[in-house]
Parts: C-alpha cells; structure tokens; sequence
C-alpha cells in the first residue's frame, strides 16, 4: 500500500488503476476496478459484520446471548485488510476528483 501511494510514479499507478477494466461477471460484463475494490472490502468485512450482529455487543446479561458469537482471533485480520483497501480506494477516489478539477 505504501508503495503504491507514496512512491514518485503513483500518480501513474493511480491513473491506470482508475482506467482499469475487470474482465467478466457471470453476465460477461466487465466491470471498473474501482467497483471491483468496493465490493472486495465490503466484503472482507463480513466476519466483523456477522460477529456484530450475532454476539454480546450491547446485550446485559448472557441469556441474551444465545447462539451469539464474538470475533475470532483470526478474523482480525480479515479487517485489517479492509482497511487497507479503504485507504486504497479513498486514495484512487481523491485521484480522480483532482483529475477532473
């Protein structure tokens, strides 16, 4: 990450990443890699997600918390790389809003 946004080509890195096309959904339509990288963060959170949603968080006593669960150990990581392509993203985001500026 840090190479790709601090180096001297990272305007070029930027701009080709911005004009990059995914090749083929199921429907065979390509797709902007800008959308791509949105759909592959959203989804990396989803362990964080589920253990939100399904564990202790708010709840006051533990009979609430059945069939609940927390976050893995593990599943941090799965975190850690959504916020790294968040930074990414909000990077290529402000790339292209100075391009069009």
């Amino acid at each position: 990450l840090t190479n790709t946004l601090e180096t001297p080509s990272s305007t070029e890195v930027c701009n080709t990443m911005l004009r990059l096309e995914i090749p083929g959904d199921e429907n065979g339509k390509s797709q902007s890699a800008l959308s791509w990288l949105s759909r592959w963060v959203v989804s990396q959170t989803q362990p964080f997600h589920d253990a939100v949603m399904n564990g202790s968080f708010g709840k006051k006593n533990d009979c609430e918390n059945e069939g609940g669960r927390d976050l893995e150990h593990h599943e941090d990581e799965y975190l850690v790389t959504a916020g790294n392509g968040f930074i990414l993203l909000s990077s290529l985001l402000l790339q292209e809003k100075q391009q069009i500026e």
